[in-house]
């Protein structure tokens, strides 16, 4: 028993580190300096070999730029300026930590201006940068965790911890409210909204005696709202296949007069992923071989996800704003794992073989009522803002495994080992606060 006890730890300790494996070989660098008067109007954008956006990164006002953790293999840069492309470089091996050439962009004098308003993909404001979702290359198709993933200065660990700039203990909003969720949970959440439901995203890399103190840094993520005046709708549909499918759905509604402003909107995403892991594990006891494991590990998850959210805003006068809103979000993610695994005794020949089977499902939920009003105080938007809120957030997950040892001739050794879960979870929280600002 305490063999089999011993199996399933490692087993499990393996499972659920695919990422590991992958992200201990991208230890390199690519570096540069771009001569530009305007460094903090370029977007820097590399690619892989097969025209894959791996990262988006900014200059500091020296002009020096840097992409870490990269793994071996053909990159090119594109630098764009205020949405236009500007320089893209010829194919870059990365076998090291590699520096390009100075990057002198082509920057002429012009004679005649047209001006055509746009956003850009990057937004520098006052103690925070703002990364326009709807603008970026990176947004077809993916979820806000992806997104994240690729934006300027934030790293993800092997275990989905998010840092920004090289710092932990991130807090992350939706809508300026707090998720009460960190690592896996988190990135399991954000995996399953769909970019096309975000607006933006802000990063706070320094949060003024405005935001709460609960980390170090802030990553905002904002979902759609339409200003437009009148009754404005949109839908969208994006389909994607790699080894496996994804899609996501997106419908939204808004009407808005000088009095009222009615939105709702609702996405539906679906996607599907896997890790395939492949271990050689050997235990030694004072430097002596003792046993090798060695496993194929291979995990499948999908996921199936709802966004819902609808409101109103009432303009009492020049002064006063009354609003509320509902919101509702379902993520269901049923994990399907295989393992395989030889055991190799002290003479480095097969002992026995076992396997485990993962058979897991689970289910998130998040619902959320808004109730808010906004006092105007002079005509230089000082202000004072009162909110409450509740929200709640619960969860359900199903687990499943069997583990069954064999001899090498393929009898079955003892009883299979059946380890079944029911974890459930429930956090309410209430919020009543008010800012002068």
């Amino acid at each position: 028993m305490t063999r089999i006890f011993l199996l399933i730890f490692v087993w499990l300790l393996s499972f659920f580190s695919t990422r590991l494996s992958a992200q201990s070989m991208q230890n390199f660098s690519l570096s540069g300096n771009i001569n530009s008067e305007k460094v903090n109007q370029l977007e820097i954008n590399l690619f892989n070999s097969e025209d894959q956006l791996v990262k988006t990164e900014v200059a500091d006002q020296k002009g020096n730029f840097s992409f870490e953790d990269l793994s071996t293999g053909n990159y090119y840069v594109k630098i764009n300026k205020n949405g236009s492309e500007t320089y893209k470089s010829e194919n870059i091996s990365v076998t090291g930590n590699t520096t390009l050439p100075a990057i002198q962009l082509n920057e002429k004098l012009i004679e005649g201006v047209t001006i055509t308003k746009t956003k850009p993909y990057i937004e520098r404001k006052e103690g925070k940068m703002i990364l326009n979702v709807e603008n970026s290359i990176a947004s077809t198709g993916n979820s806000a965790f992806e997104v994240l993933e690729k934006a300027p200065g934030v790293n993800v660990d092997s275990n989905d911890n998010i840092s920004l700039r090289g710092k932990g203990n991130i807090l992350v909003q939706i809508d300026g409210k707090n998720t009460p969720m960190t690592g896996t949970d988190l990135a399991n959440y954000l995996r399953g909204i769909p970019s096309s439901s975000l607006d933006k995203i802000e990063f706070i890399t320094n949060p003024s005696s405005k935001y709460d103190a609960a980390g170090t840094s802030i990553i905002n993520v904002k979902l759609k709202k339409d200003q437009r005046k009148g009754t404005n709708g949109s839908a969208s549909v994006a389909l994607g296949t790699g080894r496996y499918v994804k899609n996501n759905n997106n419908f939204s509604i808004n009407h808005r007069n000088k009095k009222v402003n009615v939105f709702a909107n609702y996405s539906f995403a679906y996607r599907e992923f896997f890790n395939h892991l492949v271990l050689d594990r050997n235990f030694f006891n004072d430097g002596v071989f003792e046993k090798a494991y060695q496993q194929d590990n291979f995990l499948k998850m999908d996921f199936r996800n709802h966004i819902a959210k609808a409101g109103m805003d009432y303009y009492m006068n020049d002064k006063n704003i009354l609003g509320f809103s509902v919101g509702f979000i379902s993520n269901r993610f049923n994990p399907t794992g295989d393992n395989s695994s030889v055991v190799l005794g002290s003479n480095h020949l097969p002992n026995y073989t076992f396997t485990t089977q993962n058979r897991s499902r689970d289910h998130w939920k998040n619902a959320s009522f808004n109730l808010n009003h906004k006092y105007t105080l002079d005509s230089l938007n000082s202000n004072i803002t009162t909110d409450f809120d509740y929200i709640n957030y619960s969860n359900t997950s199903l687990q499943n495994f069997d583990t069954r040892n064999y001899t090498m001739s393929g009898g079955l050794i003892g009883n299979p080992y059946l380890l079944k879960g029911d974890v459930a979870g429930n956090l309410n929280i209430y919020s009543l606060k008010s800012d002068l600002t």
